[in-house]
């Protein structure tokens, strides 16, 4: 009976164990004869469409009629002959048009022609705009020999000092750059920080002294200064001596002989914000050293010369527009007048140490026996017709310079 019972329970493990073996392993043999078909779907497939390409493949050139090739003359004028970028044109057709001698393939070595690459044919890029140039300097002038009321105040824009682009960076943070009547800045406007600094000097020779140096940060021409200085009825000897030296001083050591007004910074600010306007700052800020350096007028012609061509390679470099590159060269004859300027006062300045006064009194004598230096610049600049040797002209007095 036991042992009955024993193969009973043997009997019936075994039989459970091989139903539940059963239920377990049947998806897995599903999914492998699924496999299986589809591999050799595959493999048939494949290799139905291989013999199909073999036996149809036949060569392009053999389906042609033998006929004699065409001229090039034929070739444009045929229908459906390819465009202006899709081809070459007929003189080019002539050289590389294809004929079944030399481009039948061999029988049984095909290869196919890969993509033919063309070149777009490189923009020019835009030429250099005289309007912008002597729109440049006609603003200039005119803030320089415009008349305004009297009454009016000059904020001191003596810290726009240093390079082209720190002038630029300083040139933002001032909120007023015109002159304004005295009655409407207000006492906090004459803090020791503010433009209107120079208005909170109670002594008369103290303001004099703030308004000469506010005046000057807006000149253009730095001789214009001291021609007005030097024909002013307010001062005394003594104190125009004084004040002669004090903008003598930051002419040479604080703008660096170079004068940038605010009708200038303003006309070149909107550069920084044009594509390349980065570049042609920087390039046009070492123009500005090469020209200042230069130990004659003559040196400096050539050296504007030379970096117009430098601004012109770089427009083809970098690809300035056209008004990036007018008013980079507008900079660079900007910096020529404003050697010139500096040579007007390197003569004023050797006539003071021979004879005494002031630079004013030299510039004075100047302007009633010849022509300015910066005067022939910017004519030259502009276009404007030279004044042709031995023809007198009338030149400005110190007087009508001033007014």
């Amino acid at each position: 009976m036991a042992a009955l019972s024993t193969l009973g329970v043997v009997v019936f493990g075994a039989s459970w164990l091989s139903w539940r073996l059963f239920w377990l392993l049947w998806p897995a043999a599903l999914c492998a004869i699924a496999l299986q078909i589809s591999a050799t779907m595959i493999a048939a497939r494949s290799a139905v469409a291989t013999r199909a390409r073999d036996g149809r493949h036949v060569p392009r050139e053999s389906l042609l009629p033998a006929a004699a090739p065409m001229d090039a003359a034929a070739m444009a004028s045929a229908p459906g002959a390819p465009g202006v970028f899709g081809a070459p044109s007929a003189p080019d057709a002539q050289v590389h048009a294809p004929t079944r001698a030399t481009t039948a393939p061999a029988e049984g070595n095909v290869e196919p022609t890969g993509p033919v690459m063309l070149s777009m044919p490189k923009d020019c890029p835009p030429p250099y705009d005289t309007t912008i140039h002597r729109a440049f300097f006609r603003r200039i002038v005119d803030a320089e020999f415009r008349e305004y009321a009297p009454g009016l105040v000059w904020p001191d824009l003596g810290a726009l000092q240093g390079s082209l682009s720190t002038r630029l960076r300083l040139f933002r943070r001032y909120a007023s750059l015109a002159p304004s009547p005295a009655s409407e800045i207000s006492e906090h406007d004459g803090s020791p920080h503010s433009p209107w600094h120079h208005l909170a000097k109670f002594e008369a020779a103290a303001y004099r002294r703030g308004d000469a140096v506010a005046r000057l940060s807006h000149r253009a021409f730095a001789p214009l200064a001291f021609l007005e200085l030097h024909a002013r009825i307010d001062l005394e000897p003594a104190e125009r001596v004084a004040l002669d030296e004090e903008l003598a001083r930051l002419y040479s050591i604080g703008f660096g002989r170079v004068l940038t007004p605010p009708a200038m910074l303003s006309a070149i600010e909107p550069l920084r914000h044009r594509t390349g306007g980065t570049e042609a700052i920087a390039l046009a800020d070492e123009a500005r050293m090469a020209l200042r350096s230069a130990h004659h007028l003559g040196e400096a012609e050539r050296a504007r010369g030379e970096w117009r061509a430098r601004a012109q390679s770089a427009q083809e470099l970098l690809g300035w527009s056209g008004d990036v590159l007018s008013m980079v060269e507008a900079l660079v004859d900007y910096w020529l007048v404003q050697r010139a300027a500096a040579e007007d006062m390197g003569w004023a300045d050797e006539l003071v140490r021979l004879e005494g006064g002031t630079l004013g009194s030299a510039l004075a004598q100047r302007d009633e026996s010849g022509v300015f230096h910066f005067a022939e610049a910017l004519q030259l600049v502009v276009g404007a017709p030279q004044r042709q040797a031995g023809v007198p002209t009338p030149a400005p007095t110190a007087a009508s310079t001033v007014a």
